[in-house]
């Protein structure tokens, strides 16, 4: 994170979630330090919006659109983002702690600085993203899609990276040493593979991907 934010002394917003967002809109502003608490909203258009030091705590958005949406030093806390589309989103400096995000569509989004902890993202897409110094702490990704994603300076433990399609995404330098890693999906000569950080274990999946067999 670039600098420390005091996440719980950020006053409460006075205006209901949807009157905010209609005036931020109307205004073209950002919504700035505030924290939100206990929203539902279901199926609502967000994006196009911009949120700066803004935290979020037990909300729920069901099936919501934030495409093109801009998150600078914000904080999702216990919050449910199931099958909502934050394509082509931008996050810097943000965190992420015990999400739900089963089906989220994140397509060529950008994630910088960007920490996620104990969230879930079954089933998630985050084809085509950015991710930039991107620290994920016992996230699942069973059955998600990392494809032709660019990648630098990840930071990975111990996550659940079981049936993920890793497709034309390089992992070179990359730890998996403290994750969960199996059935993984790459390209039939497993050049993603080239230079990923794994232990023997790992690596004897990667070589039955490879169609080699390990004696021994």
């Amino acid at each position: 994170m670039a600098k420390q934010i005091l996440w719980d002394a950020l006053p409460e917003t006075e205006f209901e979630f949807e009157e905010l967002l209609f005036a931020a809109r109307d205004e073209e502003r950002d919504i700035e330090q505030v924290r939100i608490r206990g929203i539902v909203v279901s199926g609502l258009d967000m994006s196009g919006l911009g949120f700066y030091q803004v935290s979020f705590e037990n909300c729920r958005f069901l099936g919501c659109c934030l495409e093109k949406t801009a998150f600078r030093a914000v904080r999702f806390q216990n919050c449910d983002l199931s099958n909502s589309d934050v394509s082509w989103s931008y996050w810097s400096d943000c965190l992420w702690e015990e999400v739900k995000a089963v089906g989220i569509k994140a397509q060529k989004a950008s994630f910088l600085r960007t920490k996620m902890k104990h969230s879930n993202l079954r089933y998630g897409n985050l084809g085509e993203s950015k991710l930039e110094k991107w620290q994920a702490e016992r996230c699942d990704f069973t059955e998600s899609f990392l494809t032709a994603c660019q990648c630098k300076e990840l930071v990975l433990q111990e996550n659940r990276f079981v049936r993920t399609s890793f497709f034309q995404t390089p992992l070179r330098g990359i730890d998996f040493t403290s994750c969960e890693l199996e059935e993984v999906f790459v390209s039939e000569d497993g050049a993603e593979l080239a230079g990923a950080i794994v232990d023997v274990y790992q690596a004897a999946e990667f070589a039955k991907l490879l169609g080699l067999k390990v004696v021994g």
